[in-house]
C-alpha cells in the first residue's frame, strides 16, 4: 500500500497489521523535532504518545477496509517549558477527517448526493459517516450533478418529501428521481399543495410513472394535480410510523394517567417499546410480555395486531393474493372505530 494515498505529509507507519476483518494503521510524524507554538524554539523532547482514530482518503487494502490511527506526540518546550502537541500536515487542528477526505467528498458531490455519497462510503469502504457531516462539509459547495435538465425531466418514478435545513424553524418540499437516486428540486416552503406543485413542475407528466409521497394530504393532492395518470404511493415508512405513533398515544395519554399504581406505570413505559418492534425481531423474553400488556387496554392488542398484519401484506409479492387481504384489512380498519387505523384507511388508493 503506498502510504501517500492517505493525503498525510511527512509520516511513517509504525504498526500494521489485520484485525476484526480490516487492516489496522498506526501512523506518527516522521520528524524527529517539531517547533514549539509558544517560542518557536525547535524540540525533541517527546513527554507522552497518545492515539487517535482519524478518516482519511478513503481507500481498501486489497479487499479489506483500513482503521487509520495517528499516534501524535507530546513534547515538552526545552525553553518556555510549556508542553504542546504536534500538529499533522494534512489534518487541522482538533479533527477526525484529514483534508484529503474533505477533497474526496467534494470529487463524489459532482455526482452524487448526499444520501447517495453516504453509501457509496459504507458499501464501498465500510466507512461509517453520518450525513449531518457530509451536509457540514459540502454545505457551501455548488452543485454540480453531472446529470442533464432532459434526464432529469425524464424521470419516471419520482419522490417528494419535505425537509429541513434551519434546525427544525424553516421547512422546504423536495422532489427526487428514485431510479437514480437524486435530489432533482428544492423549493422552499411547508407541506403546501402549490409547494409541491412549484416542486414537481420540471416532471414531464407524460412520462412519470408514479410518485411516492408520505401521509400528507397536500402532496396527494399535488401529485394528482400535476400527473393525473400516474400511481400515487405512500412509503411503507411513514404508514408503519403512524401505526406506531397510534400505539404511543394510547399508551402514553390513554392507558398512563387512568393508572393508580406507580409500578404499573413503570411497567409500561419500560416495556412500551415492544409493542413499536417487529414481531419476528422480538426475543423470546419480549414476546411473552406481549399478553401482559395487552390486559392493560383491548383498543392496544386491535391497533398492535393491525400494525402487524399490514407489515405481513408487504412480504407478500404476488398481487392477486396480496390484494383482497389488503381490501379486507381496508374494511376491518374503518369498522375498527380508532381514528389512527381509519386515517391510514382512507389512504387505500395510495397505498
Amino acid at each position: 500500500m503506498d502510504i501517500t494515498s492517505l493525503g498525510l505529509k511527512n509520516i511513517k507507519v509504525v504498526k500494521f497489521e489485520p484485525e476484526n476483518g480490516s487492516v489496522k494503521i498506526i501512523l506518527e510524524n516522521d520528524t524527529s523535532q517539531v517547533t514549539c507554538p509558544t517560542c518557536n524554539n525547535p524540540s525533541s523532547s517527546v513527554k507522552d504518545r497518545r492515539l487517535y482514530r482519524i478518516i482519511t482518503n478513503p481507500v481498501k487494502v486489497g479487499s479489506h477496509p483500513i482503521d487509520v490511527f495517528i499516534q501524535k506526540r507530546l513534547f515538552k518546550c526545552s525553553r518556555c517549558h510549556k508542553s504542546f502537541t504536534e500538529q499533522i500536515q494534512g489534518l487541522k487542528k482538533y479533527h477526525v477527517y484529514t483534508d484529503a477526505f474533505d477533497e474526496s467528498l467534494e470529487t463524489l458531490f459532482k455526482h452524487m448526493d448526499y444520501p447517495t455519497i453516504q453509501n457509496h462510503l459504507f458499501d464501498k469502504y465500510e466507512l461509517t459517516v453520518p450525513l449531518s457531516t457530509i451536509w457540514y462539509k459540502l454545505k457551501d459547495k455548488l452543485i454540480q450533478f453531472n446529470i442533464s435538465l432532459q434526464e432529469m425531466q425524464n424521470a419516471i418514478h419520482i419522490g417528494l418529501d419535505e425537509f429541513s435545513y434551519a434546525k427544525g424553524h424553516s421547512y422546504g418540499v423536495m422532489s427526487l428521481d428514485l431510479d437514480k437516486h437524486k435530489i432533482v428540486d428544492m423549493v422552499a416552503g411547508g407541506k403546501d399543495q402549490n409547494v409541491a406543485e412549484v416542486a414537481l413542475s420540471i416532471f414531464n407528466p407524460a412520462i412519470v410513472e408514479a410518485c411516492c409521497i408520505d401521509l400528507c394530504e397536500a402532496f396527494k393532492n399535488a401529485c394528482y394535480a400535476k400527473f393525473p395518470h400516474a400511481i400515487v404511493v405512500a412509503d411503507k415508512f411513514h404508514v408503519i410510523k403512524l401505526l406506531n405513533e397510534a400505539i404511543k398515544d394510547i399508551v402514553n395519554k390513554k392507558i398512563i394517567p387512568t393508572l393508580e399504581q406507580d409500578s404499573q406505570r413503570k411497567y409500561l413505559r419500560q416495556y412500551q417499546w415492544v409493542l413499536l418492534k417487529g414481531k419476528e425481531r422480538l426475543s423470546d423474553y419480549q414476546r411473552t410480555q406481549l399478553p401482559v400488556l395487552f390486559q392493560f387496554s383491548p383498543e392496544l392488542k386491535t391497533i398492535y395486531e393491525f400494525k402487524e398484519q399490514f407489515r405481513y401484506l408487504y412480504t407478500i409479492k404476488n398481487f392477486n393474493i396480496v390484494y383482497p387481504e389488503f381490501n379486507k384489512w381496508l374494511r376491518t380498519a374503518k369498522a375498527s372505530h380508532i381514528p389512527e387505523l381509519i386515517q391510514v384507511a382512507k389512504w387505500s388508493a395510495p397505498l
